[in-house]
């Protein structure tokens, strides 16, 4: 029974310590293709490639036309069970080909993480659900000696059950660092969310507002990366904001209701 046993928990100790197979990791230059790209002839877009293994660069050209194709950012992730799944996505600049992540960081004279959760809660006192969203931001500082993640020392709040929670609480960010940033460095301040990924594009190039008649500040740029891995810094800042924002939205949340248990009582 002694040898069973210690073979048994054997197993059960392997069986946890198993780990998840290792998805399969992309990155990739993305590129806008329509039908100004179309080859009459053919009456399909035909492109060629050409990677530069020595500056770890690539270029996709027209294969009708030879123009290359601009790119509009470095996207990277992994390989799902039935799709490929980004996981960062930093808007591109013109003739930036290459997929040098520190290149990427240094583009921005700040980056910022913002990310807002949402707890919902039936109130006996409104008879209705209330939700309250929170958000937390982190600052990237880095010299020549060091990188540390320096938290903004206030929570956002964000107005009660807002529709879209994340989007306000970038505007709220934005507004403070607008008021507090005077340093001259032309450089724009990147914003990492981790949401409305279908919208970045969009909202980088002022076409759309960020939230309701809120146009993103010329200065300003957003970056997506998901919470879900911990591949890159960018990853990285905004699963820390998740992970503060998450604990405080909680101990917040049983505050409010406490309170509010307290005055029906009174």
């Amino acid at each position: 029974m002694g040898l069973r046993w210690r073979l048994v928990t054997k197993i059960i100790k392997m069986a946890k310590n198993k780990q998840p197979p290792k998805k399969t990791r992309f990155e990739a230059l993305s590129v806008d293709l329509g039908e100004k790209d179309i080859n009459p002839a053919s009456g399909m877009i035909e492109l060629n490639f050409e990677f530069n293994m020595i500056n770890g660069t690539s270029r996709a050209i027209n294969a009708a036309t030879g123009q290359e194709i601009e790119n509009k950012g470095l996207v990277l992730g992994y390989q799902g069970e039935n799709k490929w799944r980004p996981t960062t996505y930093i808007p591109g600049v013109p003739g930036d080909n290459s997929y040098d992540l520190q290149s990427k960081i240094e583009k921005y004279k700040h980056l910022v993480a913002i990310d807002t959760n949402t707890i919902s809660f039936f109130s006996t006192r409104f008879h209705r659900d209330i939700k309250i969203s929170l958000g937390i931001g982190l600052v990237l500082n880095y010299d020549a000696n060091k990188v540390q993640l320096d938290p903004i020392n206030r929570p956002f709040l964000t107005t009660p059950n807002c529709e879209k929670p994340e989007n306000e609480n970038w505007v709220r960010v934005i507004e403070l660092l607008r008021s507090s940033c005077q340093c001259t460095d032309p450089r724009k301040i990147g914003i990492i969310v981790d949401s409305d990924l279908g919208n970045i594009e969009a909202y980088n190039k002022r076409t759309l507002p960020v939230f309701a008649n809120y146009f993103l500040p010329d200065e300003y740029e957003l970056i997506f990366a998901s919470d879900k891995v911990k591949d890159n810094i960018f990853n990285k800042m905004i699963g820390a904001c998740h992970a503060i924002s998450k604990d405080l939205l909680t101990r917040h949340v049983e505050s409010v209701r406490k309170k509010i248990d307290e005055e029906d009582l009174s």
